[in-house]
């Protein structure tokens, strides 16, 4: 018997999930994955680490699912369509202490916050963008309103954010609201989580931290050559949690992978002081313009602080002169003079 199903069977009339408005003990997920289990099973012991291939919406489904293919031991090949890793750690990381983990099927800024006044979570997972539309509605509410939603975190243990760089801007405006310094980190679906800031330490914003236990981390050049210290690189990982193969693409998985079993991420970033910064994606978030690699995600990192800014976004444009050049779209909060905005952010650009 698995370590984390035996644990369960301690605490079998605990709330396991909320999903939606159901809600599910330990016993009923416990019951659940071993009838899954004897489906995959078919009367063998074991699946002797055979490939399972599935689909599954979020939620209940999904954490029964993970917990029946685990006691059977194949290898599971996920292909659900979105957010497989934060859904892993609800699933196997969360349920491991008997904690209560809550799916919302779809995004609600005021879902969220109901499910915060009800006292139930001490733990958030989100990605930036949820942080920002839960900003966005918090700013909207009336000072009453505010200050019961504020209320509602501060007994929160932690709040956590991924799966894209998270402007330090949102960073700010999140601890002011909440009292809360978000942990970022990095990770993929191919490589679960690889890169994180301390729960005790140092929390750099602007930065995804540090490689966590038993991962390996380069940074390399299009040569894929070892770049020197303080200079940008591709990031390559390796390590027991990096994925196997992608299922029946063979030539996508021997792409994706260089000598050893270093896995290519496309994202670049660079160390400073030990921690790692992501500067963006390879294709689309490094401009080339001049003959210099230029993160889009810095400048819009800056464009963001300037005060008549609502939004942005940086792109590069072909140019037969420059190679690319740098455009940004803007929403701000009224008339800006761009030649004024043009020259401010030179003034807080590297040249």
């Amino acid at each position: 018997m698995l370590r984390i199903v035996e644990k369960a069977t301690l605490v079998t009339d605990r709330t396991a999930i909320l999903s939606g408005s159901r809600s599910f003990s330990y016993a009923d997920l416990l019951r659940a994955s071993g009838q899954f289990a004897d489906v995959l099973l078919d009367q063998e012991i074991d699946l002797r680490e055979a490939h399972v291939a599935f689909m599954v919406e979020s939620g209940f489904e999904y954490v029964k699912v993970q917990w029946g293919m685990g006691s059977t031991r194949s290898h599971s090949l996920r292909i659900a369509a979105a957010s497989c890793t934060w859904h892993y750690q609800c699933s196997i990381l969360r349920l491991w202490s008997g904690a209560l983990c809550e799916f919302i099927p779809e995004f609600s800024a005021e879902k969220i916050f109901r499910s915060f006044a009800r006292g139930r979570i001490n733990l958030f997972m989100a990605v930036p963008t949820i942080y920002c539309k839960l900003i966005e509605f918090w700013e909207k509410a009336s000072a009453e309103e505010q200050e019961k939603m504020t209320e509602s975190m501060k007994d929160f243990r932690l709040m956590v954010c991924g799966s894209a760089a998270l402007p330090v801007s949102i960073m700010e405006k999140w601890q002011k609201l909440s009292g809360h310094l978000l942990l970022e980190r990095y990770g993929m679906t191919e490589i679960g989580m690889a890169i994180s800031n301390p729960y005790r330490g140092e929390r750099k914003a602007g930065y995804v931290g540090l490689p966590l236990p038993g991962v390996d981390i380069r940074l390399v050049n299009e040569q894929y050559v070892d770049v020197p210290a303080g200079e940008p690189g591709e990031i390559l990982v390796k390590g027991d949690h990096v994925f196997l193969e992608y299922w029946r693409r063979p030539e996508a998985t021997a792409e994706s992978f260089r000598e050893g079993r270093w896995f290519k991420t496309g994202d670049i970033a660079v160390v400073e002081a030990g921690y790692y910064r992501i500067m963006g994606r390879n294709s689309v978030d490094m401009i080339k313009s001049g003959g210099y690699n230029i993160s889009a995600l810095e400048i819009e990192e800056e464009l963001r602080k300037y005060n008549a800014m609502e939004d942005c976004a940086v792109v590069g444009i072909e140019n037969e002169e420059w190679g690319e050049l740098i455009v940004a779209a803007i929403v701000t909060k009224g008339e800006v003079d761009t030649e004024k905005l043009n020259g401010w952010l030179k003034e807080r650009m590297a040249s």
